[in-house]
């Protein structure tokens, strides 16, 4: 794919010379950077020791880019929102590795890589499990199900950088290892439940192939002791770098998330290396050597992700900077735990009060139409109560105090609700239950203005740049192609 991006440029841009010849001679090399037109190559070892190479990199596309590309073309040098244009070295490019890149990201990227690791070597990173039918595997009511098939679940969707947004949902998981599952009639209800959507479980590629699987189980279920135990998740499609940890090891992950669990020979600390894979250096990396999709969307797969520069701590520089980067990862944790909290506000806080047996009434009221986020609520005064209201042409939801109406405001607040879904929250019954809810909501708010997320953030970049040696210069160069890849 890669090569026929460059030809395809090359050629309708007119400014190819010899492309026969990139073809020969790097018919076997595997491609750091794809979005490139490249001239002039020479054979000849002598004459390949000092022949500079004009690189064009599209970043983005607009409208008449060719024709202000071959305007330009002319110049050593330019950088810009849509396209660079570089000279590059010959000799830096070989049989095993092309690296069509300017000479200060080329200096960036050697100096994350020495000393370094590769994350393959420190973790193994592995693609979540496949069900071949999602919507029947899949489930939120779990009331009708016996309860030791399933497995909380989580997919790419659910990841955001350094937090794992649960969303209640549940799997059916009929399996004792990969290639052995569970004599599914001892679990009559999931039995049931399964054999109602039989025909179409029927018709998976899993179950009509050679060898093929039993018509209940997943399609490929991966081992159960993967996922059991502290490891770190990513999104497989993502604009930047977005990992967070499962630090209890509770979630089960789809084919669309990608998570890594570290190997018995490594001892490297799983908070620390979230710190340097949420970082800018190597982000940068990382969008130097993944296959990039349309929208500026990267795969964060197995194959991109294992070659990942990884520092691992041999002296005291380098062990007190991993010190430091551990406990900034855990003032950002509990910063974006605090967050989370307050976004999936009340739920997070009922626990607490179920557990000592506090009375609640479900509100609740059928969504008329789509909304990306409620957001419009306003409260009128009948004689007893308040009527809160969702949004433009919604139903009022009646209450009995301020406090409620407020509690209920800010429980609705920013949620992306669909057509026909019927939302229901739940009060305390008590008012000043309600009161204690709404004063520790506050304490959050509070917590979360006092030092903002992106300030840890920038602490964390700067420990990783002292961590790999980079100067200010290199750090510009970083933000500069972090900001248009």
């Amino acid at each position: 794919m890669w090569l026929r991006y460059l030809l395809f440029v090359a050629v309708i841009a007119g400014l190819a010379v010899g492309i026969y010849k990139v073809v020969k001679y790097f018919s076997e090399a595997r491609a750091k950077v794809g979005k490139a037109h490249v001239e002039k190559f020479h054979d000849d070892e002598e004459k390949r020791a000092n022949n500079k190479i004009k690189v064009v990199r599209v970043k983005n596309t607009k409208k008449d880019i060719l024709l202000e590309i071959s305007e330009k073309i002319k110049r050593d040098e330019y950088s810009g929102e849509y396209y660079d244009i570089f000279l590059t070295e010959q000799n830096s490019l070989s049989s095993a590795q092309w690296t069509f890149l300017p000479k200060i990201e080329i200096k960036i990227m050697d100096k994350l890589e020495k000393g370094s690791a590769l994350l393959e070597s420190i973790v193994h990173v592995r693609r979540g499990l496949v069900t071949g039918a999602n919507p029947v595997f899949i489930t939120k009511d779990t009331s009708e199900f016996e309860k030791n098939l399933l497995r909380p679940i989580i997919s790419g969707r659910n990841i955001e950088k350094w937090n794992i947004e649960r969303d209640e949902s549940f799997i059916i998981y009929p399996h004792i290892s990969r290639k052995k599952s569970v004599n599914i009639n001892s679990f009559p209800k999931i039995y049931e439940y399964l054999s109602s959507h039989r025909s179409k479980l029927e018709q998976r590629y899993c179950v009509k192939r050679k060898n093929p699987r039993k018509w209940y189980e997943l399609h490929d279920s991966c081992d159960p002791d993967w996922f059991v135990g502290p490891k770190i998740v990513v999104g497989g499609i993502s604009n930047k770098n977005e990992f967070a940890i499962d630090e209890s090891g509770n979630f089960y992950c789809l084919d669309s998330v990608f998570f890594m669990v570290q190997k018995l020979t490594s001892k490297i600390n799983l908070s620390y290396l979230l710190g340097l894979l949420n970082s800018k250096p190597l982000e940068f990396y990382f969008k130097h050597v993944a296959s990039v999709k349309r929208g500026k969307y990267y795969e964060y797969r197995s194959q991109y992700l294992d070659l990942l520069p990884i520092k691992v701590p041999n002296n005291p520089f380098e062990k007190n900077i991993e010190t430091m980067i551990i406990n900034k990862v855990e003032q950002i944790n509990q910063l974006s735990e605090i967050k989370r909290v307050i976004k999936n506000f009340p739920e997070n806080y009922l626990d607490e009060y179920r557990t000592k047996g506090v009375e609640f009434d479900e509100v609740k009221s059928k969504i008329k139409k789509d909304h990306t986020l409620l957001s419009s609520f306003t409260i009128s005064f009948p004689k007893k109560g308040f009527n809160v209201c969702l949004d433009e042409d919604e139903e009022f939801i009646w209450v009995d105090t301020n406090e409620k109406a407020l509690y209920l405001i800010l429980a609705l607040r920013n949620k992306k609700v669909k057509q026909d879904e019927i939302i229901k929250i739940l009060i305390p019954r008590d008012n000043l239950i309600v009161n204690e809810i709404l004063d520790k909501l506050k304490k959050a708010y509070d917590s979360i203005n006092s030092t903002s997320l992106e300030h840890y953030e920038e602490e964390l970049n700067e420990l990783v740049n002292q961590l790999y040696g980079l100067d200010e210069e290199d750090q510009k160069v970083i933000e500069k192609f972090l900001a248009f890849a």
